[in-house]
């Protein structure tokens, strides 16, 4: 990992520490209360409600998951992070997802927006295991 955030005290650290174990209490504590997020693959923003129904499916139909290769960039109150979300489905299939994340903070250092780059197409495997 590349880093020159000192993780163990951001929030973005913290965001994604708690997504690879499922900790969604410790996830929403990292946003601020009017925090949303935006994909490039619907142009939607979303509040943390949606995103963590979102995630919820996504860890429903998933296993081992893990921010792989993060390389994270601090300037000034933004964050550039790049990473691959790896996880094992329950179907047995490896889910593999490069991204790319502009992520802008609070005052406090809280998380009040990313904006996720990445290729829809590596979410197609996860529309065939739920079925749709």
């Amino acid at each position: 990992m590349t880093s020159t955030v000192n993780l163990d005290v951001d929030y973005v650290g913290r965001m994604f520490r708690a997504l690879e174990q499922a900790d969604f209490d410790t996830f929403r504590s990292c946003f601020t209360d009017d925090a949303v997020v935006w994909h490039n693959d619907d142009l939607i923003e979303r509040n943390m409600d949606e995103v963590c129904a979102i995630l919820a499916g996504f860890r429903a139909e998933s296993t081992d998951v893990q921010y792989e290769d993060q390389r994270i960039v601090g300037i000034g109150d933004v964050r550039f992070v790049q990473h691959v979300l790896a996880a094992k489905l329950r179907s047995g299939k490896q889910f593999r997802m490069p991204a790319m994340m502009r992520i802008a903070l609070n005052g406090a250092g809280r998380i009040s927006r990313i904006e996720e780059y990445y290729d829809s197409r590596a979410t197609d495997c996860l529309r065939d295991e739920a079925g749709n």
